[in-house]
């Protein structure tokens, strides 16, 4: 019998062969030697991917990696993505900072590996991101379930810097059916986590754990990594709050409200896997 070790490792090592072997690139290839498995044509659920062209996501990035990949001093960084996203909103981006944004995340995505990018469905958190009130970043890691963004460990007094970008789905590299290759995220598309909980096949897109506990749900998908460009970031703010300590009864919260999502074969899968939590 294997231990959760020796299964967090082997898959740890999937990680790395099959889903992160190049680096983002400016092409796309279903048959290329480097995409990830998640995305080749045998691997891609029938009918899967979004055929709704109007679609807008959005992705969350961390700012440090984006200084040390692209070796630039981090109080650059932070500066230039914070005078581009204050003048985005504002109408009011100078050309040439964001000339130089656009090289700065040039450099950074020639080294960033080409696993699966998640993403949510920008209208499912545009009311939070359109108001942006004060600890609004907080809030959008708790809405996507990033209990690891936690400051309190990471950067004890100092936060977590982190930028939103907003972009259509058209971004999104197409699959052989003409559908975008947004998919339903699954355990193999990325590293083990206990704040991922896998939503039903059929609805096509998955629902990031609320730490919050909210009501609503927020859509999310994985999808071939892109170049993300100046024009395209929205906000730039910093994670001070510790996240909410109880795992457990926001993982239960969750699968009550993906029950309203359920078929009959689902529900049994729950009771096979999380019955436990509900008691």
């Amino acid at each position: 019998m294997e231990t959760l070790d020796q299964i967090t490792a082997f898959h740890n090592e999937y990680v790395v062969n099959f889903l992160q072997q190049g680096t983002r690139a400016d092409f796309f290839s279903q048959e290329a030697d480097e995409c990830p498995e998640t995305f080749r044509d045998h691997a891609v659920e029938p009918g899967s991917g979004f055929s709704n062209h109007s679609i807008e996501l959005g992705t969350v990035e961390l700012q440090d990696p984006i200084a040390w990949q692209s070796t630039e001093p981090l109080e650059r960084v932070r500066a230039l993505i914070s005078s581009v996203a204050n003048g985005r909103r504002s109408g009011l981006v100078a050309k040439n900072v964001q000339k130089d944004l656009d090289y700065l995340l040039q450099s950074w995505q020639q080294t960033a590996h080409n696993g699966p990018m998640r993403a949510f469905l920008w209208e499912d958190l545009e009311p939070v991101l359109t108001r942006l009130d004060g600890g609004w970043p907080d809030e959008v890691r708790d809405r996507l379930g990033m209990v690891d963004l936690d400051p309190t460990l990471l950067y004890p007094g100092a936060g977590i810097d982190i930028c939103v970008f907003r972009y259509s789905i058209k971004r999104v590299p197409k699959e052989d059916s003409g559908n975008r290759l947004a998919l339903r995220p699954t355990v193999f598309d990325d590293r083990l986590a206990e704040n991922f909980c896998t939503s039903q096949p059929a609805l096509g897109f998955g629902h990031s754990v609320d730490l919050t506990k909210s009501e609503k749900l927020v859509r999310e998908v994985v999808h071939p990594a892109i170049k993300l460009r100046a024009d395209e970031l929205w906000a730039a703010g910093t994670v001070r709050a510790q996240p909410d300590a109880d795992l457990t009864e926001a993982r239960t919260y969750h699968l009550l409200k993906l029950s309203q999502f359920c078929d009959a074969n689902f529900q049994a899968a729950f009771e096979a896997t999380d019955e436990d939590l509900f008691r």
